[in-house]
């Protein structure tokens, strides 16, 4: 059995993260039975103006790409957030609680098409615990959590990691800890990439991308 470890630098704030977290998790579960996926998410704070998803000529151009990888983008209605920190230190209470779950992938898809299609503000706490529990997490804690600052050291660190890497951009794959795709690939070539990587095995966290 071949391993992939996936982890994915993103950005709730991103249209492009959203595309590329349907497409990655598609290509996984189109993986062949020889290949163990792992995916883990990785925090990367996305500096305004970033996509400007308010101009009009960007909400049209993801209204349309959006269908083909079942989202429906309503980039008009997004509250604007000052930063995603609780977003992030949200996911990360998740995947400490329940490692390789699917409750984790759960809550990034709910997070993203809260803010992305759903116009909700995803900086507040009231908001990221009520998708919390939609997610299968326990509301009130997510909401004890979130009104600490728990979290918040560990997804610093992961977003100063990210940069000590060289990763300079969101969306951003590295797939065992060795090989990294910037962008948003098609499917075919991430499966592709992700089979090709899986041949080496996985390597030290502290790989350096080129």
């Amino acid at each position: 059995m071949r391993r992939a470890d996936i982890e994915m630098f993103s950005d709730f704030t991103s249209p492009w993260c959203y595309i590329t977290t349907r497409r990655l998790q598609a290509t996984i579960r189109a993986l062949s039975a020889t290949v163990q996926a792992r995916l883990l998410w990785q925090p990367f704070a996305v500096q305004a103006p970033g996509d400007a998803p308010h101009q009009s000529s960007t909400s049209e151009f993801f209204a349309a790409v959006g269908p083909a990888e079942g989202i429906e983008f309503a980039l008009d209605r997004i509250i604007d957030v000052r930063d995603t920190l609780d977003a992030h230190r949200l996911v990360w209470l998740a995947a400490r609680d329940s490692p390789g779950g699917e409750v984790v992938d759960d809550l990034v898809e709910r997070i993203y098409r809260a803010h992305l299609s759903e116009g909700r503000d995803i900086s507040s706490p009231t908001t990221l615990a009520t998708l919390a529990g939609e997610s299968g997490l326990d509301p009130q804690r997510a909401a004890l959590l979130l009104a600490g600052r728990d979290g918040a050291e560990e997804v610093r660190d992961l977003e100063r990691r990210a940069f000590h890497l060289g990763i300079e951009a969101a969306p951003f794959l590295l797939i065992n800890g060795m090989v990294g795709v910037r962008g948003t690939p098609s499917s075919d070539s991430l499966y592709e990439t992700i089979q090709g990587a899986s041949w080496f095995g996985v390597r030290g966290p502290q790989a350096r991308v080129a």
